[in-house]
């Protein structure tokens, strides 16, 4: 039994948000987690707490 997988950088995909909205698929969902995440650490990233 042998898998592939193709490979992504999910950062390509910020400028396809509203796509990945519309998409009723849960890796659409992980996506979107994952480049909202990616935002707001890099908007954080100067604050010390």
């Amino acid at each position: 039994m042998n898998f592939q997988f193709g490979t992504v950088k999910l950062l390509d995909y910020q400028s396809r948000w509203g796509e990945l909205e519309k998409r009723n698929n849960p890796f659409a969902a992980v996506v979107m987690t994952h480049l909202k995440i990616d935002e707001v650490r890099s908007l954080n990233s100067g604050i010390i707490f």
